[in-house]
């Protein structure tokens, strides 16, 4: 694989050029127990060394734990690993999986996992261990994809001039979205998960054939990857403003942006003047304004739409916000037309 590109790699996971449409994919869990029900791959018990060390200040990385002794950490950004040729060892948690080439295996944030080590003795001493990955996960706001080699005992990682990023804010929310099926295990989910993994491959090509992609270590402006550019506030706020039909906490905004919960309240306030739930609520209720200004969609399917507990509650909010109930904006807003 050292001679091929990385886009020729890319090129080659398309979902068109690939036998069934797309490769198999097996979604991590944070123990052993979990994924024994998960997959046909084998799994192998791991022993733990050490405990779990948080991680409470700001990482560019996105950490919120380490496993010291363990070669793991657990960040806030899902990853996802194809595996090219040979076979994958590969450690989450408290166990370890065998993938082969043909397959992909997906990350949650959240779930331990392999740190990148260079030496692989502490999985288990194979000298005759051989694999190729191609891995995905978002850094500083762009999708980064690199090259991991196994030969051995020993794990390379592609060079900085190697390494690729991708400026496509879709294909960070397609990863972040599979995570959230992953976490949730709503019905259907492992349906829904392969196809969100489909819609990732069809949106790389699109984004590699608009150029999109640069290799931050042959540009002379490293703004691409500097932690200096990066804004977690203004991306929480984006991030609420598209997804006010959900549940939206503080934890889950803090985990996304990678923050610790602590950090995320005190800039959030700093930086907008606002809590997080009044932040939320302000948008919410300028969205309803809206839908009732422009259409006629009931007050309960409005409510329902961007989040709200129960008509009930968009009523009491927006009496005291607006000092009229929805119903009574509507009608205001249409008596001036």
């Amino acid at each position: 694989m050292a001679n091929r590109s990385i886009f020729a790699i890319l090129n080659e996971l398309s979902p068109a050029v690939l036998p069934g449409g797309t490769l198999p994919l097996v979604v991590a869990k944070p123990r052993l127990q979990q994924m024994k029900r998960e997959t046909h791959f084998p799994v192998f018990p791991r022993k733990l060394n050490g405990p779990r060390k948080a991680v409470r200040s700001f990482t560019f990385g996105g950490l919120s734990a380490k496993w010291p002794n363990d070669e793991l950490i657990e960040a806030h950004a899902p990853m996802l690993m194809f595996v090219l040729a040979g076979v994958a060892d590969y450690c989450c948690g408290d166990y370890m999986i065998q993938i082969p080439a043909g397959n992909a295996i997906f990350i949650p944030a959240g779930v331990p996992r392999r740190t990148g080590a260079a030496s692989l003795e502490d999985i288990e001493d194979n000298p005759q261990r051989f694999c190729d990955n191609i891995l995905f996960s978002e850094h500083c706001g762009s999708m980064q994809i690199w090259l991991n080699y196994d030969r051995g005992n020993h794990h390379y990682r592609s060079s900085n001039n190697e390494i690729l990023m991708v400026h496509d804010t879709p294909l960070i929310r397609i990863l972040e979205g599979m995570g959230e099926e992953a976490a949730a295990e709503r019905e259907h989910y492992e349906k829904i998960i392969p196809k969100l993994l489909d819609i990732f491959l069809w949106t790389l090509q699109r984004a590699l054939q608009e150029k999109k992609a640069v290799q931050p270590g042959r540009l002379t402006n490293k703004e691409i990857s500097s932690a200096d550019n990066y804004e977690p506030i203004p991306r929480a706020q984006q991030y609420i403003r598209e997804h006010l039909d959900e549940q939206l906490t503080q934890d889950k905004i803090a985990r996304l942006v990678r923050l610790s919960r602590t950090q995320f309240i005190r800039r959030f306030r700093e930086e907008t003047g606002q809590t997080f739930n009044k932040f939320v609520t302000a948008c919410r209720l300028e969205q309803a304004k809206v839908l009732l200004q422009e259409t006629d969609f009931t007050i309960h399917f409005i409510g329902k739409s961007l989040g709200f507990k129960s008509p009930a509650y968009l009523n009491t909010l927006f009496q005291k916000n607006m000092g009229m109930l929805p119903t009574e904006f509507r009608a205001s807003k249409r008596d001036q037309k």
